[in-house]
């Protein structure tokens, strides 16, 4: 439940012993006693749905503010929300909600699909029609004839690829951003050992087509110049240690989701 238009629950989160919220001592309920209850209390709430594994629901959010053309931003990347599933809410702005079926752990994301576009799943929650964030503006509503009993289709396995392949590109973006700055901050007596560690952990990741090795030889010969080490041994020699380094990681394929944390929920809760 959420109350005078902020997507904030009057009813908290339950904590664990680190100080942050933990999902499994969440707040949310299905009792009819303890909704009326919640209800009497705050009279003008929201309703509140927690997504993922909880509800076994995935929601696909389109955002359509600001004369942002979101859905032709999805068809660029080959998805279509309506072939999902048919059932679709309207947002008071605009924008919509896609449920379908939770079919094992999936992570919130924020515009990796595409820009205005976020997946809920793990850890999130989704405001419900028909609740009414203010008296003057318009209530969410369940898009033409969506409400009933329904039997969601499953979040589609395809979308879960590209989830992963644009999550992947990310990471691998973060990387490169920090490895080149350690290879440009390494001291004499180190550098080339550094550099050549630098290329190989890289080198994973293009083989996981998540980096190209152009750039990632690039961002390395620019931090070896910032280092000193070019200067040092030439920038053949410096070329020499990155092809070496990149042909290494070409073997060793990296993905995120080869870790065992990588579907797991966030630490706190995401709404939309």
């Amino acid at each position: 439940m959420m109350i005078e238009g902020k997507k904030k629950p009057p009813v908290t989160w339950g904590k664990g012993e680190d100080g942050h919220p933990d999902l499994t001592k969440q707040r949310a309920t299905i009792d009819p006693e303890t909704v009326k209850a919640w209800w009497a209390r705050w009279p003008l709430a929201m309703i509140g749905m927690s997504t993922g594994k909880p509800s076994g629901v995935v929601i696909l959010d389109i955002d359509r503010k600001n004369g942002v053309d979101v859905l032709a931003n999805l068809r660029t990347v080959g998805i279509d929300p309506y072939s999902f599933s048919t059932v679709i809410s309207i947002t008071p702005s605009g924008g919509l909600h896609v449920f379908m079926r939770y079919n094992g752990p999936l992570k919130n994301s924020a515009g990796l699909l595409a820009a205005g576009v976020d997946i809920r799943g793990d850890g999130g929650y989704v405001v419900l029609p028909p609740s009414l964030p203010y008296i003057t503006r318009d209530e969410y509503q369940w898009e033409g004839a969506a409400m009933g009993v329904f039997d969601l289709p499953e979040c589609p396995t395809d979308l879960w690829a590209l989830e992963d392949t644009k999550r992947g590109e990310k990471w691998a973006r973060r990387a490169l951003e920090a490895v080149a700055a350690i290879v440009a901050g390494t001291m004499n007596g180190t550098r080339n050992t550094t550099l050549n560690n630098a290329a190989l952990k890289l080198g994973r990741k293009v083989a996981s087509a998540y980096l190209q090795a152009a750039e990632v030889e690039a961002a390395l010969m620019e931090a070896s110049q910032r280092s000193g080490l070019t200067q040092e041994d030439g920038p053949e020699a410096v070329r020499a240690t990155i092809r070496s380094g990149l042909t290494a990681g070409l073997q060793e394929p990296e993905h995120p989701q080869d870790r065992p944390d990588y579907r797991l929920a966030p630490r706190s809760p995401t709404i939309i």
